[in-house]
């Protein structure tokens, strides 16, 4: 009966946890989707025509679910390189790797 109650207190608190882990998540992901979209823009005005492609995808739902998978240890940085702002790109990728799973761990304690 008594770790019935600890479960259920667990499953309790965690929202508080879940709150601030999907925030940071929203918050790189729009990073990255915004940083896709102005290189989608300046593509006709600042690079003389040159094409680049999206580096997490069209749309915010794929740039979420790139930093979801960032997140859980999937780290593709080849894609970077390739970019219009590959400095920005990697600058990204390390605080994102930095800072996520710090969160991440925190539900340990």
């Amino acid at each position: 009966m008594d770790f019935i109650l600890k479960i259920t207190s667990i499953i309790l608190e965690i929202w508080r946890f879940l709150f601030i882990f999907f925030m940071a998540i929203l918050s790189f992901a729009n990073c990255f989707f915004i940083l896709d979209r102005y290189t989608t823009f300046s593509d006709e005005y600042l690079c003389g025509g040159e094409k680049f492609e999206p580096i997490v995808g069209n749309s915010f739902r794929e740039a979420f679910r790139h930093i979801y998978k960032q997140t859980l240890g999937e780290t593709e940085i080849d894609s970077y390189e390739d970019s219009y702002v590959p400095t920005v790109y990697l600058l990204l990728f390390i605080v994102c790797t930095i800072i996520l799973p710090i969160i991440l761990l925190n539900v340990l304690i």
